[in-house]
């Protein structure tokens, strides 16, 4: 009798284990709780998320997180009779959303609860204002990309400056071109492995130098010409890009409509002639892709190879033709993750009703030389309009670039073209506008340079006017996806 007595104990142990699991496990028990009431489950309909992060609650407890979007369950199930409210605990990120949960409160019926929607949406980020240039002393107008130094502050160029900016905004002038022989800047600077800045002047044909100089600045604003073109000893064309330091540590860069030239940061200077290769009209820096050669562009529309000196001799070849469709400047290229360079050209491409002869153009070329047009500008009447640099590749996989017009209308912009854009657009040419400047009086107006992304993942560059005194911007936009 005691044995029976014994089993039937067990029994009702097993049962009441089973009774309560029911109640606090995965949803599937289905039943009644504890109680004696009948207890239900929540679900929840998610859509829209590409974040991660993203952790859902009910009556404040039972943390839920989700990895995707479609139907998710709360492990807990909820007496009948009873309130219900799902929240969202933790907001996703990478890329930061905001998702809110529709019809999620109530009380529990005699069913499940299956009609809970929740939404996530991308917030589109904001070019924030960092700094406004006063225009004095040619202390305005920035020409071209930032570059971070080793003390986490930007370096940049205006028309007749160099400067430092902090990432909070603090603005230093570095040094003013305004009593210097050799001209004004025409293109940002390099940090190169000596420490010190780098950067190219254009001439102005102040003092019968009308080619213009590479010059050196040290980060606490102490300048010195590395080399001088004289147009009475050369013959030479104002320099309009910058210089790049190859992996050889000389400087290379382009001679408007002659030469392409190499440069020891002692100022010794070798040139190489490219008049008649189609490489003429070079308006643009170099870049040094993986295989060790370097690649440039000019407004004739021509890709040329240029083979540094310590891989063989020093020469220029044109690799291949960006073809009918693609005029105006064309912009420093980049190389991509998958070994192509990209690029930009500021006319051209396919034809639209905001813009008959084409607003511009981002394309793609092999090693080899093979062109691929990867999207034309204009093709809604908020898209960007007439890029205005080169793409920057950022650390999640896109590209990122600036157009000089376009975008959303606003009675801001004196333009009838837009303010500017900011953009997104990937490797196989899917674009997407993140911003459109001149959303209000002091912001910003007409993108100029290539974008920077610093070390805390924001992207950062310059507009050319625009500001609280007109003169022009540097602006900070943050990625949500870094």
């Amino acid at each position: 009798m005691k044995h029976q007595n014994a089993g039937i104990a067990w029994r009702r142990l097993i049962l009441v284990m089973a009774v309560a699991s029911c109640t606090t496990l995965a949803v599937g028990c289905g039943g009644t709780s504890a109680s004696g009431t009948a207890a239900h489950s929540i679900s929840v309909t998610v859509s829209g998320l590409t974040g991660t992060g993203l952790v859902l609650k009910v009556n404040g407890g039972d943390d839920l997180s989700i990895t995707a979007n479609g139907v998710a369950r709360f492990s807990t199930t909820i007496d009948s009779g009873a309130t219900y409210s799902v929240t969202v605990g933790t907001q996703p990120a990478k890329p930061a959303q905001t998702c809110s949960v529709n019809n999620g409160s109530g009380t529990v019926g005699t069913a499940d609860i299956t009609g809970i929607a929740v939404t996530c949406a991308t917030a589109m980020p904001v070019a924030i204002t960092l700094y406004s240039f006063n225009g004095a002393d040619r202390i305005g107008a920035p020409n071209g990309s930032l570059v971070q130094g080793p003390d986490g502050s930007l370096y940049g160029t205006t028309t007749g400056a160099v400067f430092r900016i902090t990432t909070l905004g603090e603005e230093t002038t570095l040094y003013s071109f305004s009593s210097n022989s050799v001209g004004g800047t025409t293109a940002g600077l390099i940090l190169a492995n000596d420490g010190n800045f780098y950067g190219t002047t254009d001439g102005d044909g102040i003092g019968g130098n009308s080619s213009g100089s590479v010059y050196r600045i040290t980060p606490n604003g102490t300048e010195s010409e590395v080399y001088i073109w004289s147009a009475l000893d050369s013959g030479d064309l104002p320099i309009h890009g910058g210089v790049i330091q190859a992996s050889d540590g000389l400087l290379y860069g382009a001679v408007y409509g002659s030469s392409v030239f190499s440069l020891t940061l002692g100022g010794r200077e070798s040139e190489l002639d490219v008049t008649g290769y189609g490489a003429d009209v070079v308006t643009s820096s170099l870049v040094q892709a993986r295989d060790g050669n370097l690649y440039g562009a000019s407004s004739y529309g021509s890709v040329f190879k240029v083979v540094p000196p310590d891989s063989g001799p020093f020469m220029v070849a044109v690799i291949g033709n960006l073809g009918k469709g693609y005029f105006g400047s064309l912009f420093s290229l980049i190389e991509g993750s998958d070994g192509n360079l990209y690029g930009t050209t500021s006319d051209g491409g396919s034809p639209s009703a905001t813009c008959p002869n084409g607003c511009g153009t981002v394309f793609k070329v092999t090693p080899s030389g093979v062109t691929t047009s990867l999207y034309s500008f204009g093709v809604s009447p908020v898209d960007g309009q007439r890029p205005s640099g080169a793409l920057v590749l950022a650390s999640d996989g896109n590209f990122y670039g600036t157009t000089a017009a376009g975008g959303s209308p606003n009675p801001n912009c004196k333009s009838v073209n837009g303010c500017g854009t900011l953009y997104k657009i990937t490797a196989d040419g899917t674009e997407t506008v993140l911003y459109s400047f001149g959303t209000s009086p002091s912001d910003g107006i007409g993108p100029s340079g290539a974008l920077l992304q610093a070390s805390d993942g924001s992207l950062y560059g310059t507009t050319a006017s625009g500001g609280s005194t007109g003169a022009g911007t540097v602006f900070k936009l943050e990625l949500g996806a870094n």
